[in-house]
């Protein structure tokens, strides 16, 4: 007569059963928490990589088009073009796009870019007005939010083939343009400050013209 077994599960297999079960949802659940950071850096690389390209864009958009604008005043020639370390003020062929003003239409303007709070900032006047800097801008448009810092930097080759990096550039002193621009940029994104990669426009023609 065959013997039935009755042998239920013991408390050691019970819990070594419990423990690869817990061990299993761990292994899972740290899985699916690699993916969602590793999907959540991608997409802040995006992000970042997509702002950092719309800004670029539109400051060498301006900046390549800046043209050696000179006007005879009573003190002599005068370059219209200025340099600090959170601003720069010039006379530009490029038009900024998506306006209805009669500067989109002049072809050539006076621009000044300048940081006002967290906005990167475009005053924009006709470039012929003899008190155009004093005079400030019948235009104002913000080009970028979420900016923490702007720092301009100025490549003068005329002492040496390599060239120097200034943090200004007064035409009261030079009556030539840089050879180049370096702009470097710190933005907030996530609630933290984030250091742009520098943005580097080469200037052209540098001579002046009356």
């Amino acid at each position: 007569m065959q013997q039935k077994n009755n042998r239920g599960f013991t408390l050691l297999e019970l819990l070594i059963a419990l423990s690869t079960t817990a061990l299993l949802l761990l292994i899972i659940a740290s899985a699916m928490m690699m993916g969602y950071r590793s999907e959540e850096k991608a997409t802040e690389r995006t992000e970042l990589s997509q702002m950092e390209r719309i800004l670029a864009e539109r400051l060498k958009w301006l900046l390549k088009g800046i043209y050696p604008y000179t006007r005879v005043t009573h003190t002599g020639p005068r370059l219209y073009f200025a340099g600090s370390s959170d601003s720069i003020s010039f006379v530009t062929t490029s038009t900024l796009r998506d306006s209805d003003s009669l500067l989109e239409q002049s072809g050539m303007k006076w621009v000044r870019l300048y940081l006002d709070s967290d906005e990167l900032k475009a005053t924009e006047n006709f470039f012929f007005l003899k008190d155009v800097e004093e005079r400030g801008g019948i235009s104002e448009r913000t080009l970028f939010k979420g900016i923490t810092e702007i720092e301009f930097q100025y490549l003068d080759t005329t002492e040496s083939e390599k060239g120097t990096w200034y943090d200004s550039w007064s035409s009261e002193e030079k009556d030539y343009l840089p050879s180049a621009i370096k702009v470097k940029i710190k933005i907030e994104y996530r609630e933290e400050e984030v250091q742009l990669p520098p943005i580097i426009v080469k200037v052209m023609p540098r001579r002046k013209a009356i």
